[in-house]
């Protein structure tokens, strides 16, 4: 007997038309998109700290709106990294007083008893202090008095600050602004106000002097001098010299300074001191030296000199 011919598998449903296509007609392929191996039926979940969280389900969404999702999550992530932080205004407010060197310290660890502190919190302290101020370059805006401007391998501005915490407090700027600030330094006086703007360049607790010391340090420094009002110190008058030559040295061995010379004398109110550190020459180290300056006033020319460490200024020079 022959064998029973299968049965015919029994007809699908007819599948509703689609829009895209009339009733009869074959139905367009779906094309491949290149982004649809970026979409899967899971949900993309973007987060940013500068954006809110943004979920989104893309499993069935039409092939040619993934494309424009994509763009506007690509364009939404670029808006929030090209856009910075706001800046905190504590890190760009200038530090004005030691008090506000101080207060980048928690207060959990008691800065106001500094004086009581261990070396261990000091050090801890001074770590703060570095990174919060020193590696942040933090600027700076304090106006003091000058103690003095000394030479400890470099020329020094630096004072002694008012307080009343136990311990000294000091600061230095030894880091310039301008290239060539020795005539400025030399014009200055003890006791005088002076503005300081610059950069935190030093904040540290240590022993220094044999004392209990907070030192503070301003770098790519500039001042100007302050009436004790507080308003723009006029300048000193000018005293007006006609240099011909400056030469330092003893015996035969003498070195031509007369640039140096001729940018002291030429900034109003300096003083300075024939020595190798403010005429930057030492022709005959350990030896007695001797400043030699030759200069003219109505085609009469005249000679000024003055030993070792002797006090010179323009004032003295046409004396």
């Amino acid at each position: 007997m022959p064998a029973s011919s299968p049965k015919p598998a029994p007809a699908a449903p007819c599948a509703r038309p689609s829009p895209r296509h009339e009733a009869g007609k074959r139905p367009l392929a779906r094309r491949h998109h290149p982004f649809d191996e970026f979409f899967t039926a899971a949900d993309i979940f973007l987060s940013q700290d500068s954006l809110p969280a943004i979920r989104v389900s893309v499993s069935n969404l039409p092939t040619l709106m993934k494309p424009l999702l994509l763009s506007f999550l690509v364009s939404a992530l670029s808006l929030g990294a090209a856009d910075p932080a706001p800046a905190d205004s504590v890190k760009t407010k200038p530090l004005r007083s030691y008090s506000d060197f101080l207060a980048a310290i928690p207060k959990d660890m008691e800065p106001w008893d500094a004086r009581n502190w261990t070396a261990a919190q000091k050090e801890v302290a001074n770590g703060i202090l570095k990174k919060k101020l020193v590696d942040a370059k933090r600027p700076v805006r304090m106006r003091f008095k000058v103690h003095g401007v000394d030479y400890w391998g470099r020329f020094v501005l630096w004072s002694h600050l008012p307080a009343d915490e136990g311990y000294a407090i000091r600061i230095f700027a030894s880091q310039w602004r301008e290239a060539d600030m020795l005539p400025k330094l030399a014009a200055l006086r003890k006791g005088d106000l002076i503005e300081m703007t610059g950069l935190c360049d030093l904040a540290k607790f240590e022993n220094l002097w044999n004392t209990d010391s907070l030192s503070l340090g301003i770098g790519n420094a500039a001042f100007i001098k302050l009436q004790p009002d507080g308003s723009p110190a006029p300048g000193p008058e000018r005293v007006p010299v006609k240099l011909v030559s400056a030469v330092y040295g003893s015996g035969t061995q003498f070195t031509d300074v007369t640039g140096r010379v001729k940018a002291l004398l030429d900034e109003p109110g300096a003083v300075f001191h024939a020595n190798p550190h403010w005429l930057g020459a030492d022709p005959t180290p350990g030896w007695n030296k001797a400043l030699v300056i030759v200069h003219e006033n109505r085609g009469v020319r005249s000679v000024f000199t003055t030993g070792e460490n002797g006090e010179v200024s323009a004032a003295l020079v046409v004396k």
